[in-house]
């Protein structure tokens, strides 16, 4: 049998790295206006319940006007991909999950549009399972989920890094809940989650930035396209999402015209065990 399977008539899908208890498993229930995850690593249960939304359209919060219904699935032997949209008042969610098998993380992202530009702001909330806890860092935004041991790191790639940025965006713990605050203006609105779940990784070094976006030499608005990059130790991933007409653009040095691009810089050309997705 397959690893990962989605069944739409169901409205469950099942994304996992490999079989046996030390596998990384990703269920999501998307039925009606719920949508339920239930993140496990390693048989520690890391988030568990509904993934929420809430938001706010030049102040006005944006009523649910359908059910979750789903877009997009795809698997291969580097990860899982399921997207899933929701339509709100004014407004829409596409809310893309990753699961990737040979890098060993989970993506969670929000990418917001609407037809006229307007002030953005948005809150993603993720469920922490029955005793996790979770541990802030310092100076920095990330957060590391603990239960019995430190699991995972979330790291919030629509806010800043450095606390002492007074840029929007925020990530807070509130009843029980991990939520990702993000603002912005105009058109469309981004907000990704990257959760390292590799236990080799949890002491290494981590950053994260947003990047440049440009169109023929010249910067794109964030409303466009957004990118990022993320690194763990002497790991990079690189991450990008069209929000707006589709274009030939770079980010980073690459050159791309996906929707969606989500990949890791390989150390040498003999290295093919890379997490890359690109639709």
């Amino acid at each position: 049998p397959t690893i990962a399977e989605q069944n739409e008539q169901a409205q469950v899908a099942f994304l996992r790295d490999r079989w046996g208890t030390a596998a990384n498993r990703l269920q999501v229930h998307y039925h009606a206006q719920q949508c339920a995850v239930h993140l496990q690593s390693a048989s520690a249960p890391l988030l568990s319940g509904r993934c929420g939304q809430r938001a706010f359209l030049n102040g006005t919060p944006a009523t649910i006007e359908s059910g979750w219904e789903h877009v997009c699935w795809h698997t291969d032997e580097e990860g899982d991909y399921l997207e899933l949209e929701l339509r709100l008042h004014g407004c829409r969610v596409q809310r893309q999950i990753v699961l990737a098998r040979t890098d060993g993380f989970a993506w969670i992202a929000d990418a917001i549009t609407s037809d006229q530009p307007v002030e953005w702001n948005y809150q993603l909330s993720l469920p922490l399972a029955h005793g996790c806890r979770i541990h802030p860092a310092g100076e920095t935004r990330e957060v590391t989920i603990h239960q019995d041991r430190d699991r995972a790191r979330v790291v919030p790639l629509a806010a800043p890094e450095w606390r002492c940025d007074s840029r929007p965006g925020e990530v807070t713990v509130e009843d029980d809940r991990l939520v990702v605050h993000a603002q912005g203006t105009g058109r469309a609105l981004y907000v990704p989650v990257f959760i390292d779940l590799s236990a080799a990784r949890i002491r290494q070094p981590l950053t994260w930035r947003r990047l440049t976006v440009a169109e023929s030499l010249t910067p794109v608005p964030t409303d466009d396209a957004v990118a990022y990059r993320v690194q763990i130790g002497d790991r990079h991933w690189l991450a990008y999402r069209e929000l707006g007409n589709r274009g030939n653009r770079t980010f980073f040095g690459k050159n791309i015209c996906s929707d969606f691009f989500l990949g890791r810089f390989l150390p040498k050309k003999r290295d093919r065990k890379s997490t890359r997705l690109n639709s």
